[in-house]
């Protein structure tokens, strides 16, 4: 295994940074947090949820300026200087010759394909409408995992997943000041997909690599995709607002990077499965955020659709028999995007956008 801008040789046993992580923790374990250090990580978890809502909003706000392929190259070419500075200084693994076709396919998948229809969809649908339906990954993600990683889907999943799709249409319905079907919600319902995809195709690479070098690399691969469109981007750049390229610079450096490092930390100290309960405040911050800077008022069957969508999720995340939490591959990023970010811990991956 080789490994790039490592500083030492012994460097190499991490995954993908100068200190090596700490080991995935067992099902329901938690993992005892030093003295005096309960703040920092409810402050993370805070951040995180704040981080990824607003990135939602961002998005809504470079739109104004950029398109949505301009957009997806500026930020992820944006995340991805920012994660050769760290591969340069603290060095990254490179994957084996074999799993370089894996690895580039779900970079591809998980941030540039998931970020042009996130962006698509968000030129006709609210913030607060979009991150709701978002939500709705972990339960694309149970279903793909109970097909091709033999990871048992409950009926309560399937009630969850009924659920989330009934709310979804909901969200359609209700996204305008009138009750009419919005087509670009079927964007959002694909980027789920897309992204469910994504966390059950690479959750293999995860356990071989670690979250970091895997992000790393599928950052680098999203946005040479996307590198097409970069020109565009930078020209529309001069006579663009400050406030819609900012915004994009924005979903660069904070959800894609920095709400990932926050995530980590806080997983790392507290049991996953407790950390996540906090990703379903991520639509309600998303809708609050996109009302006060955007004035972006949801409509009462938006609402009611959200909170169907939540209800959903939270049915197929709910414990399996004999107590022991049902294993999901992913959760919301990026609610992700991004998303998506990403955080891990073991083999899981939490995003949004």
């Amino acid at each position: 295994m080789t490994r790039l801008g490592a500083p030492t040789a012994g460097a190499a046993a991490s995954t993908g940074g100068g200190a090596t992580p700490p080991p995935p923790l067992a099902p329901g374990a938690v993992a005892a947090p030093a003295t005096g250090h309960t703040w920092p990580v409810a402050a993370a978890i805070a951040s995180t949820v704040v981080i990824w809502a607003s990135a939602f909003v961002a998005i809504r706000a470079g739109l104004r300026a950029y398109s949505p392929f301009e957009l997806a190259a500026l930020r992820f070419t944006t995340a991805a200087v920012l994660f050769g500075g760290r591969a340069a200084i603290r060095g990254v693994r490179v994957p084996a010759r074999r799993d370089w076709p894996h690895v580039a396919l779900t970079g591809v998948l998980g941030f540039a394909v998931y970020g042009l229809l996130i962006n698509a969809a968000e030129v006709r649908v609210a913030a607060g409408a979009a991150s709701f339906v978002v939500n709705t990954v972990p339960v694309f993600t149970a279903i793909l995992s109970s097909l091709f990683l033999a990871e048992r889907m409950r009926r309560a999943a399937w009630i969850g997943l009924g659920a989330s799709l009934c709310g979804t249409t909901l969200i359609a319905f209700g996204t305008g000041a009138r009750v009419a079907f919005e087509p670009a919600v079927l964007l959002l319902v694909a980027a789920a997909i897309v992204q469910s995809i994504y966390f059950t195709l690479q959750k293999p690479m995860l356990v071989r690599y670690g979250a970091v070098t895997v992000t790393s690399w599928g950052v680098w691969s999203g946005a040479a995709c996307l590198l097409p469109f970069l020109p565009g981007a930078l020209h529309h750049a001069v006579g663009a607002s400050p406030a819609a390229t900012l915004s994009v610079i924005y979903l660069g450096v904070l959800p894609t990077v920095v709400g990932y490092a926050l995530w980590a930390y806080a997983t790392s100290r507290l049991p996953v499965a407790r950390v996540t309960a906090f990703l379903y405040g991520v639509p309600v911050v998303a809708t609050l955020i996109g009302w006060l800077l955007l004035g972006e008022r949801p409509t009462a069957l938006s609402v009611v659709g959200g909170l169907v969508v939540i209800v959903g999720v939270a049915l197929t995340s709910l414990k399996g028999p004999g107590g022991r939490p049902r294993r999901r591959a992913a959760n919301v990023l990026t609610m992700t995007e991004t998303g998506s970010a990403a955080a891990v811990t073991g083999v899981r991956l939490e995003s949004h956008h």
